[in-house]
C-alpha cells in the first residue's frame, strides 16, 4: 500500500512540476507555454549525450540551464513578440515550438529510447513502510519546495507584483514603466531553463523517449487545471492528486481506467470551477 502511495506521489510530483513550469509564464504575462514539457525531454537527451562524454553532474546542470535559457528566450523573441503576446496566437506557436523540439530530437538522436542513472544513486529506499527510488524522493521534495517558493514570490515580492500587473492590464503596466517584452522574454527563458534542468531528476525516473513530451504536457496541464490557474500550491495539490488516482486505479483496475478517471475529473472541475480549485477566475485559460 505505502509503496503505491509513494509511486503516486512521485509521479504526481512530476506532473505538478510540469504544471508549475506552465504557470511561470502564465503569472508573468498571461501565456501558457506548452513547449515547456518538450524542453524537459530535450534536456534529457542533452544530458544523456553529455554523460556519454564523461561529464559530471554540476557541469551538466549548467549546460542544461544555458541551453534552456537561450532557447526559451529565442522562442519568445521569434514566436511570441512578433504577435505582441496575443494569447490565442501564443497557444498555437507554443504548441508549434513543442512539435519543432520533438522533430529536432528525432532528427538528431532518432527514436530509440535512452536511459541514464540518477546522480543520487538508484538503490531503493524504505520509508514509512514503502519502497521508493532516490529520484522519487527528490522529485517530491523539488515539487514541494518549488510550490512554496513560487507561491511566496507571486504573493509577497515585487517580482510577483510586476507579473500580476502585466498579466491583468499590459497597457496600464506599460504606462507605469514596466517593460512588458523584456518581462515576457525573461519569463520564457527562466521557464525553459528550469524545464531543461528538471531532466536531471525526471530522465532517470521516466526514461528518455522523444514522445514523452506530449504525455507530460497533457498531465501537467491537467494538474494546473485541477489545482488552479496561477496557483503554484494548487498545481502541486492537483498533480499529487492525479498521481495518486493513477497509482491506485492502475494497481486495482487497469491503466485505461486510470487515464479515463483522471480526465473525467478534469472535465468535471473545469465545468464546475473553470479557474481550477484554487485559481483566480481571471486566469481561466480554457
Amino acid at each position: 500500500m505505502m509503496t503505491t502511495i509513494w509511486s503516486g506521489l512521485s509521479t504526481g510530483a512530476l506532473y505538478a512540476i510540469a504544471g508549475m513550469l506552465f504557470t511561470i509564464p502564465l503569472v508573468r504575462c498571461g501565456i501558457i507555454n506548452f513547449a515547456q514539457a518538450f524542453f524537459v525531454v530535450l534536456g534529457g537527451y542533452v544530458m544523456a549525450a553529455l554523460i556519454s562524454d564523461g561529464w559530471s553532474t554540476v557541469p551538466i546542470l549548467l549546460v542544461l540551464l544555458a541551453v534552456g535559457g537561450v532557447l526559451g528566450g529565442l522562442q519568445e523573441l521569434l514566436t511570441i513578440r512578433p504577435n505582441k503576446g496575443r494569447h490565442e496566437t501564443a497557444l498555437v506557436t507554443t504548441l508549434g515550438m513543442g512539435v519543432a523540439i520533438q522533430g529536432f530530437i528525432l532528427a538528431v538522436w532518432g527514436s530509440n529510447p535512452k536511459t541514464v542513472l540518477f546522480f543520487g544513486g538508484d538503490d531503493p529506499i524504505s520509508l514509512f513502510g514503502g519502497r521508493l527510488a532516490p529520484a522519487d524522493l527528490w522529485m517530491i521534495g523539488i515539487a514541494i519546495a518549488a510550490a512554496i517558493g513560487f507561491q511566496f514570490a507571486v504573493a509577497r515580492t515585487r517580482w510577483g507584483l510586476l507579473g500580476r500587473a502585466a498579466m491583468i492590464d499590459q497597457t496600464a503596466a506599460t504606462l507605469r514603466g514596466i517593460n512588458i517584452p523584456r518581462l515576457r522574454t525573461l519569463a520564457f527563458a527562466f521557464g525553459a531553463a528550469a524545464a531543461c534542468a528538471l531532466a536531471l531528476v525526471a530522465a532517470p525516473k521516466t526514461g528518455i523517449t522523444y514522445g514523452n513530451g506530449l504525455g507530460l504536457a497533457v498531465y501537467g496541464f491537467a494538474a494546473l487545471s485541477i489545482g488552479g490557474f496561477g496557483s503554484f500550491s494548487g498545481t502541486l495539490l492537483g498533480g499529487l492528486f492525479i498521481g495518486l488516482v493513477q497509482a491506485f486505479l492502475t494497481r486495482y483496475l487497469s491503466v485505461d481506467w486510470a487515464t479515463i478517471s483522471v480526465f473525467a475529473i478534469l472535465c468535471f472541475v473545469l465545468v464546475v470551477k473553470p479557474g481550477g480549485l484554487l485559481g483566480a477566475r481571471q486566469l481561466r485559460a480554457v
